[in-house]
């Protein structure tokens, strides 16, 4: 809390090579560090997320005003993983029985809830995320949950070591499909032994082989994507929505 905008300019300056930063205004980037080399992207990802909501919404293949049950959610809830968002979100709501499908669209982006964000990736569809991406023509890793690759440390072993080098080992498409099989347990409430063993697992160490397992992308790709958004990828229905 004693930090000051220099002490950030400071980092920035001596840490260029760990960081991306694009700032772009009226369409010309008047800062850039790194803005073409690819980081994962963690939440960043959820913009993604949240325009495909708008638009499946939009084409009618889900409604925005579609109810929920909250307990729904609570299957990909993890305890202690999340920094408190989903906690925040669903006192923020008062706790309902029910939620709309854009109360769940608010969680994922105002408050940053990773259970929203799942819930939302499988009713819009994992492929149909992904294909977006390739529409929308981003230099972009395929996405995948971000709850059931926190499960799948202790999935793969209860102790510490082996679960890591496991990741480590594991390709993609191996990451991808695990990931897959492991948001089917979750939904259908057959994961609660791993959920409840999981935030013991998640020191440091595991915390950054799982970030560096997301999605890659760009700053530059997203603040482009964010100038699309608010010129042509949007009409003008979505963006009150959106």
């Amino acid at each position: 809390m004693k930090k000051n905008k220099y002490d950030l300019l400071n980092y920035f300056k001596n840490h260029k090579v760990s960081l991306s930063l694009t700032i772009k205004e009226n369409g010309r980037n008047t800062l850039a560090i790194n803005p073409d080399k690819k980081y994962p992207l963690a939440s960043t990802m959820k913009i993604i997320i949240a325009y495909n909501f708008v638009k499946s919404a939009m084409n009618n293949k889900i409604s925005i005003a579609e109810k929920v049950k909250l307990n729904e959610l609570e299957k990909f809830y993890i305890k202690d993983t999340d920094g408190g968002a989903h906690p925040n979100w669903k006192y923020s709501i008062n706790y309902p029985t029910e939620v709309s499908l854009l109360e769940i669209a608010k969680g994922m982006m105002q408050y940053s809830s990773n259970a929203c964000t799942d819930f939302l990736i499988h009713k819009i569809g994992v492929d149909v995320v992904n294909e977006s991406i390739e529409v929308l023509q981003l230099n972009h890793d395929k996405i995948t949950y971000l709850t059931s690759p926190i499960i799948m440390l202790e999935y793969l072993s209860d102790k510490r070591k082996p679960a890591l080098n496991k990741l480590d080992a594991m390709s993609s498409q191996s990451y991808h499909e695990l990931a897959n099989e492991l948001f089917v347990k979750m939904q259908a409430n057959r994961s609660d032994y791993l959920k409840e063993k999981t935030p013991n697992m998640l020191d440091r160490k595991m915390q950054l082989l799982i970030t560096k397992r997301m999605a890659y992308s760009t700053t530059n790709q997203y603040t482009d994507l964010m100038l699309r958004l608010g010129k042509e990828l949007l009409t003008k229905k979505e963006k009150k929505v959106i």
